[in-house]
């Protein structure tokens, strides 16, 4: 199908002129191209199409240097597509174009337009708008590497262990993966990008995604291994494809605030590709993390269970990938750190045969259980049952413990929590009393505040 159109500028000269397209991608035109007479031809590799075909685009330009503006309409002429082409040194150009995304809804006659300085050539088609069958299986892991993808997140390596995996599951049904007659390519070409783009978004569905998708898979613009032919694809034993990954968590619970120990070990080692590993809970991604593989084969890594991801109690999916016939799941149980509030209160302080006496305290992650002042150590001992990592505060009256230097002024108290001295801060003091912080851990219990005099 070839259209052909050329003339030497002048001002107006068709329906598709500059004030037509204002969004156009601009073009490397050398100056002469505006000066000069230029026949394009162009031309596509069918008359019609439907959801998700590729479009072949080619044509030449004799005696052209740079880029050829290309840009297609809808029914309605409105642009839903342009690219700059490049233009080798015989002046031919080529490209691809997905029939997918927002743009490609309505079915009807469609427009390819070329514009090269003021020469322009146009070809119509008819695309074919239908609602795509809908193919179910695809996982979620597959759909995120699609998003993180197109957005330069991970590897083109890791992009491919998505696709292999659905060929081997048979999400892809291609009786021959590789076409012999396609030459292929030596990178994903970029555009693809964006066509991964648009499924991770829902811009297209799952089917028009995977049926694009099969058709790069066969044509070798995205080249997968030829190990996963149909024909090769790896034996199942009752418990699945035979994995070549292993992968284990250090705990088999976590709380908020942990440290997560993932390790795990593959069997045969391939050059410069690291193990991807992704922490789901409910489906939605909570981390993920690229690992390089040791020369013995092991690979591990660490996570911290806490901030806006891990908000959920509940069963946590750990799964590692080193291509997609090593693919490996493990679990574990995440718990949310129970919130813990801060009591105010005065406690009554046993003193022996002296009585009592008043001490203000307020504590988080504990409960006071008791006060007791030992005179014969010069001591206040504060009993608690520590649930959590927390903090006490105390007021202490000076009548009735007080740390005093030789000099009188004040010396610095001594710390202990279950025979450990630990360090305190000194909060404010006066005239009556001295207002100590002391932090403690989870399963604590004896507080002691030593001093030179008790009541």
């Amino acid at each position: 199908m070839f259209g052909i159109f050329s003339f030497t500028p002048t001002l107006g000269q068709g329906s598709f002129d500059d004030m037509a397209c204002p969004d156009c991608p601009s073009s490397d035109i050398p100056n002469d191209a505006k000066k000069e007479s230029y026949t394009i031809l162009m031309k596509t590799d069918k008359t019609s199409y439907n959801n998700a075909d590729i479009i072949s685009i080619s044509g030449t330009i004799e005696s052209a240097t740079g880029v050829v503006s290309l840009l297609v309409y809808d029914t309605s002429g409105k642009i839903i597509w342009s690219e700059n082409s490049n233009i080798k040194e015989n002046g031919d150009f080529s490209t691809l174009l997905i029939t997918g995304g927002t743009g490609w809804k309505k079915s009807g006659t469609y427009t390819l337009l070329a514009k090269y300085g003021e020469a322009t050539s146009q070809v119509t088609f008819k695309f074919f708008y239908n609602e795509p069958e809908k193919k179910e299986g695809v996982p979620i892991w597959i759909k995120n590497n699609a998003k993180w993808w197109s957005q330069n997140q991970i590897s083109d390596s890791d992009f491919v262990s998505g696709i292999e995996y659905l060929v081997i599951h048979k999400i892809i049904l291609v009786s021959s993966i590789v076409d012999q007659s396609q030459s292929p390519q030596k990178s994903i070409p970029s555009w693809i990008r964006t066509y991964a783009g648009w499924w991770a978004d829902g811009s297209i569905s799952e089917g028009e995604f995977l049926s694009g998708i099969e058709y790069l898979v066969k044509t070798r613009i995205i080249k997968i291994s030829n190990s996963y032919s149909e024909q090769e694809i790896p034996k199942q034993s009752s418990e699945g494809i035979q994995l070549q990954i292993s992968v284990t968590t250090s705990k088999n619970s976590y709380t908020e605030g942990d440290t997560i120990v993932i390790s795990g070990q593959v069997v045969s080692i391939i050059p410069d590709r690291p193990v991807t590993t992704q922490i789901f809970h409910e489906g939605n991604l909570v981390d993920i993390v690229q690992t390089t593989v040791a020369k013995d084969g092991k690979f591990t890594h660490t996570f911290l269970a806490q901030g806006p991801t891990w908000k959920n109690e509940g069963t946590y999916i750990v799964r590692a990938s080193y291509g997609a016939n090593s693919i490996v799941e493990t679990h574990f149980e995440f718990f949310i750190k129970p919130t813990t509030s801060e009591t105010t209160d005065i406690f009554e302080a046993k003193a022996g045969s002296k009585g009592t006496f008043d001490v203000k305290y307020s504590i988080s992650g504990a409960l006071v259980k008791d006060m007791v002042i030992d005179s014969d150590e010069l001591k206040l001992v504060v009993f608690v049952e520590a649930k959590d990592d927390g903090v006490l505060t105390l007021e202490l009256p000076r009548f009735a413990i007080d740390a005093k230097k030789s000099d009188g002024t004040d010396d610095a108290f001594i710390l202990n929590i279950d025979g450990r001295e630990v360090p305190y801060k000194e909060i404010s003091t006066d005239a009556d009393s001295r207002t100590i912080s002391i932090k403690f851990e989870e399963g604590d219990s004896d507080l002691e505040i030593i001093g030179t005099n008790v009541i």
